[in-house]
């Protein structure tokens, strides 16, 4: 009986003992054909891996680093580019041929730190290569292992050369531009500029045409005003007798004008009998000083009235005087150093143009000053 149930109890733990190996052999199994299908799905990923670096590498320049900055591999699309062979290349560093100072080096030196704690940085990089430009937008991509640690860095440069140029022509186009919008604006405004003068020429036009039609006789006037011929033959008086002939056409109805005209004559008149009788030189130099300095105070007292009347002739009045006063100036320097040899032709200028001018250019002014109160 004790025999039976020993029986039994070891058929029933021999039965367990085989359904449990049983259940070990199916997860033996299970777990065999998981790990078949794990190294099959990692063989297709390393296939597929192993396709787009290849792809990656025909399209870009491909290089790879250690931790350290050390070139492992590049690929012959980079080598290319440099122009050195494959083989040479690699066991350079990253930092080969970089001059960095201060600010440069910390950053050069975060950006590897970066790389080994497993970030992926990207940056812009400008080469010269065989005196042409490259432009390249790499990115540095840190590779992890079963431990989920960085072991090496990926870069994949992508040449943006064109875009570069592209976008360094826009920019020039851009700026082109600005400078013809700057352009524009300045023909506009000069164009404004110019219409606003040309409307004040057609102000000036209508108010000439209205003056024409409203005094006809004295716009003609002006118009054929007799001019001081200097080169006209002028007969000089004999010795001793006055220079200046002060005829009525010459006497001026304001007071005060007409006295300055007088005290002009008189004094060229000292000047020529005192040349003609060979008297002092000493007299003579002090009456052709007086006949300069006196007929320069006078055109500047007419003048300052011409200015404070608003007289249309100023301009023309004005520049007769210039000239008289420049020709008596000159040659009172020329006989105080003794240089003057003949002075007829100066004695003739002067006669002339004093009897024209008071006779003629003074006698227009004449109204204008009587109706400011002047007499």
């Amino acid at each position: 009986m004790k025999v039976s149930e020993r029986t039994q109890q070891l058929l029933k733990e021999s039965q367990y003992q085989q359904e449990e190996l049983s259940s070990q052999e199916e997860e033996m199994r299970q777990n065999l054909e998981e790990l078949q299908t794990t190294q099959e799905e990692a063989g297709r990923r390393e296939f597929e891996m192993r396709n787009l670096i290849e792809a990656l590498s025909i399209a870009n320049y491909m290089v790879e680093y250690n931790l350290n900055g050390v070139i492992t591999e590049v690929n012959e699309r980079f080598a290319k580019m440099v122009g050195m062979p494959r083989e040479q290349i690699i066991g350079m560093n990253h930092n080969d041929g970089l001059k960095l100072t201060g600010l440069d080096q910390e950053k050069y030196r975060q950006f590897w730190e970066d790389l080994r704690h497993g970030m992926t940085r990207s940056e812009e990089t400008h080469i010269s290569y065989n005196e042409k430009d490259i432009y390249l937008f790499e990115t540095y991509t840190p590779l992890i292992d079963q431990d989920d640690q960085p072991y090496k860095v990926v870069k994949i440069a992508v040449d943006i050369t064109d875009k570069k140029l592209v976008e360094k022509e826009l920019t020039k186009k851009e700026k082109e531009l600005g400078l013809s919008k700057e352009k524009l604006q300045k023909i506009s405004e000069q164009k404004e500029l110019l219409q606003k003068e040309l409307q004040q020429l057609k102000e000036k036009t209508k108010a000439i045409e209205k003056q024409l039609i409203e005094k006809p006789d004295e716009s003609i006037k002006k118009k054929s005003k007799p001019q001081v011929d200097q080169k006209a033959e002028i007969i000089l008086p004999p010795a001793g007798s006055p220079l200046i002939k002060f005829s009525k056409s010459m006497m001026n109805p304001i007071g005060e004008m007409d006295e300055q005209h007088k005290r002009i004559a008189e004094l060229a008149d000292a000047v020529y009998i005192g040349l003609r009788t060979e008297k002092p030189k000493k007299d003579i130099k002090e009456s052709l000083k007086m006949l300069v300095d006196f007929s320069a105070w006078h055109f500047s007292n007419e003048e300052r009235y011409f200015d404070e009347f608003a007289y249309e002739e100023t301009k023309d009045h004005a520049s007769q005087h210039k000239v008289f006063h420049e020709k008596i100036a000159s040659f009172s320097k020329q006989y105080q150093s003794g240089k003057v040899k003949f002075y007829d032709e100066t004695m003739q200028f002067i006669k002339n143009w004093i009897e024209t001018h008071f006779a003629q250019d003074d006698q227009r002014y004449v109204e204008l000053f009587k109706s400011k109160g002047l007499k």
